[in-house]
């Protein structure tokens, strides 16, 4: 397999611009596991920000913003090779899950907030989305917010999102990489409908009971050990066996664990109430993350692809 360079072609009487290569380097890698000898064009518009597009995957993968549900290829997780191979032959729909701190911070750069070194890698992921036709599904991120402040809340600030999934690609651009500090027109908003997104999750309702379990077993002072058999015997005896509150509650109940201080907040405080707001929002994250789960076991030999 050779190299070839994405240079323009003219394509006589067809707006477009001709990318042609025949597939080595990041596409040699794809196809060598497959053991095909593939060679192909996509056409894509004349000003394909491509050059900018790696410079965008460098940043992204630096940032570490992003986890795959599925086995990276082996060019890397946000090289855009990846994604127009994937899109183009094998006809593979890519779908991100943003959090609710992602989600947030894409609606505050639709409204116009200044983009500090902190946002830079959220209007990356952004672009980045954008130019690669990846799908932004963040239900879950607005159930929280919701639940925490209202419907109203939560209906505006996704038709926010909306607003800047749907908006100028080269701008946002422009903001991760620093060739601009925002955005400067910035559209009335539409409103997206009165959504019921406060409506209780059940799995939600299960993980935040488990936490709250965690967090007995932690305020009970048993060995680590103990506290993670005692976990799995209540979930089995008296529960349900829920598999990402129990992957958190391993690293949480491990005695070495780095982020182990971060996962239940404010569990030791005095204040109660605040120990319990900290249990919700570790059901959140962990919602989250058996949403994740979710998806992609259902996407298993489909076309459809996840990360979060």
């Amino acid at each position: 397999m050779t190299v070839t360079s994405w240079e323009s072609m003219a394509v006589p009487n067809i707006d477009m611009t001709q990318r042609s290569f025949k597939f080595g380097d990041g596409f040699s890698a794809l196809v060598a596991e497959r053991g095909e000898d593939v060679e192909g064009a996509v056409f894509l518009p004349p000003n394909f920000p491509y050059p900018d597009l790696l410079k965008l995957a460098e940043l992204l993968e630096g940032a570490d913003v992003l986890t795959s549900g599925y086995i990276t290829p082996p060019v890397g997780l946000c090289h855009p090779d990846g994604f127009i191979y994937e899109k183009h032959f094998e006809d593979i729909k890519t779908i991100l899950l943003p959090d609710r701190n992602i989600a947030s911070r894409f609606a505050q750069i639709a409204k116009g907030a200044g983009v500090d070194e902190s946002l830079r890698p959220v209007a990356a992921l952004l672009a980045f989305a954008h130019f690669l036709d990846v799908e932004v599904e963040p239900s879950i991120a607005f159930h929280e917010l919701a639940h925490k402040q209202g419907n109203g809340v939560a209906n505006e600030e996704l038709a926010w999102l909306r607003r800047a999934d749907n908006g100028d690609a080269y701008a946002l651009m422009d903001l991760a990489l620093g060739r601009a500090e925002r955005l400067i027109e910035v559209a009335p908003l539409s409103s997206i409908g009165d959504l019921d997104l406060a409506k209780p999750i059940r799995r939600w309702r299960r993980n935040y009971i488990v936490t709250l379990k965690i967090g007995e077993l932690e305020l009970a002072g048993l060995p680590h050990l103990d506290r993670m058999l005692a976990l799995l015997d209540w979930m089995h005896r008296d529960f349900i066996v829920a598999g990402p509150a129990a992957m958190l509650a391993c690293i949480y109940f491990a005695p070495n664990s780095p982020p182990r201080k971060g996962l239940l907040k404010q569990l030791q405080s005095p204040d109660r109430a605040r120990a319990i707001e900290g249990a919700k929002n570790a059901a959140w994250d962990i919602t989250h993350l058996s949403d994740f789960i979710k998806r992609v076991n259902e996407a298993t030999d489909s076309s459809k692809r996840y990360e979060f």
